[in-house]
């Protein structure tokens, strides 16, 4: 402790008033306390400081005024009063009319020969609160991270358990940063040579050519498709599919190999076998067309030429195939959105042109196959014409099933889209009606709102016969 050089030509003489200020002023609670511990006065000088009967403290011992773990710091503080060394602060606490107690930290002097003290209080609300806080945020931060623990747990679990092989690998140096068992016994490495190393590199050259441009695709556009490429052992064929997931600032993509059923002996199939598979696909009666991944006609089998009404080879090839297929620019982009996002087309509704203007309904289906560095499209188109025709038709001219009406966008008008549809519902809520009120027109008319008279335009409009309906 430091103490004045020289207060008595420094303070001069201080009358009592001015004594008083001073203390007032030193702290938020100045009590004068006697030699038998009685409070004799007290100076509050914080207006915020409200001590449930502060007032009443004048005259009774200090040691009451406080709660009863407080009682052992007052009488140390009275006891170390007159020994500077020995002074210390020392925290109390006082019972609060908002139910929590006030917790005021002192520090008590002794001022006369006849055991005068003067104890210094200052409010430690502000730094109990903040204390609160803190502990609750730490209680917090121990519930997240027991929570994050447990997650992390299931999630080492199930990263190891899981039959499928899977890699994580950073996106920016393109290392594997964690792979699981089944991943280190496809790759035919321990897991301290895998994890840390640059992937890819296990595979064929054509195969890690294709992964590199997969993985770039990935970063570039946050799509890609499956890729299927043969493992270490030469014999196993995977199913290569990758994603991107963020983590903080950084990149990673999720690596997964599944192996192929069937594949197990890995061979590229013989040249008769493929050979068989080429003739079979030569003469099929479905349209087979294989173009490039922009939609240009790279091969065709006869059953196409046959559809699109042209006459050699050479009049397909170089084209789009969205020159004979649907809505110009429309079925075909959608065809191909479609691939990049799943990879395969199913049963895709549409309309096929020939060239000498006929057209016919057809179904597609279509895979995107990438090997190595040429990837390519191959569609399959199937004529249904004959199949519609054999299918009842609504008598108003418009099919009433979802799909079929989706595909009249683009060849009929909007405004005749919803005005025939509007007539098939409100004929088929009328034939509805007439047949819960046993075809009494008065019973059809009150449940559906409308007037008898109404009722007879409409019958009249839909061609409903008048055999059909009764009045009574």
């Amino acid at each position: 402790m430091k103490h004045f050089n020289a207060p008595e030509s420094s303070l001069g003489d201080i009358d009592a008033e001015k004594a008083a200020a001073l203390l007032a002023a030193a702290s938020d609670i100045s009590l004068i306390i006697d030699q038998e511990g009685i409070v004799r006065d007290l100076a509050i000088s914080n207006d915020g400081l409200d001590i449930a009967g502060c007032q009443e403290w004048v005259g009774k011992p200090w040691i009451d005024t406080v709660t009863t773990e407080s009682k052992p710091k007052i009488e140390m503080l009275m006891r170390d009063a007159g020994q500077p060394d020995l002074r210390k602060w020392r925290q109390v606490n006082y019972a609060s009319n908002e139910g929590a107690d006030t917790p005021i930290i002192y520090s008590a002097v002794r001022l006369s020969p006849d055991n005068q003290i003067v104890a210094f209080g200052r409010d430690l609300r502000s730094l109990a609160a903040l204390q609160q806080r803190l502990l609750q945020a730490q209680y917090a931060i121990e519930r997240d991270y027991a929570r994050l623990r447990h997650l992390e747990t299931r999630y080492r679990l199930l990263f190891h358990v899981a039959g499928e092989a899977v890699l994580i690998v950073d996106a920016g140096s393109r290392r594997i940063i964690d792979a699981n068992p089944a991943a280190v016994a496809a790759l035919g490495k321990n897991n301290n040579r895998l994890v840390g190393s640059t992937f890819p590199r296990e595979f064929e050259k054509a195969d890690n050519e294709a992964i590199r441009t997969m993985m770039d695709r990935l970063s570039a556009t946050g799509t890609s498709q499956k890729l299927n490429v043969l493992g270490v052992d030469k014999k196993t064929r995977y199913a290569l599919s990758a994603s991107l997931f963020r983590q903080d600032s950084d990149v990673f993509f999720l690596i997964r190999l599944e192996e192929m059923e069937g594949a197990g002996e890995g061979a590229p199939k013989t040249t008769e076998e493929t050979s068989r598979l080429l003739s079979v696909l030569e003469q099929s009666s479905d349209a087979l067309v294989i173009t490039d991944p922009s939609g240009v006609v790279q091969s065709a089998n006869p059953a196409f030429l046959e559809m699109s009404q042209c006459a050699t080879m050479s009049q397909v090839i170089g084209q789009s195939l969205s020159r004979w297929l649907g809505r110009p620019g429309v079925d075909l982009n959608l065809a191909l959105s479609n691939l990049q996002e799943r990879g395969s087309l199913r049963l895709y509704r549409s309309t096929l042109s020939g060239e000498l203007d006929s057209e016919r309904e057809v179904e597609m289906s279509a895979v995107f196959v990438q090997n190595g560095e040429q990837s390519c499209i191959g569609f399959l188109i199937r004529d249904v014409s004959q199949r519609l025709l054999s299918e009842p038709r609504s008598e108003v001219g418009i099919t009433r099933s979802a799909n079929e009406l989706a595909n009249l966008v683009g060849r009929v008008p909007l405004k005749q889209i919803v005005q025939e549809t509007t007539e098939v519902i409100e004929r088929l809520c009328i034939e509805t009606a007439l047949t819960l009120t046993s075809n009494n027109r008065a019973l059809a008319a009150e449940m559906l709102g409308v007037s008898r008279q109404g009722l007879y335009m409409k019958l009249h409009r839909h061609g409903i016969s008048e055999s059909e309906a009764n009045d009574d």
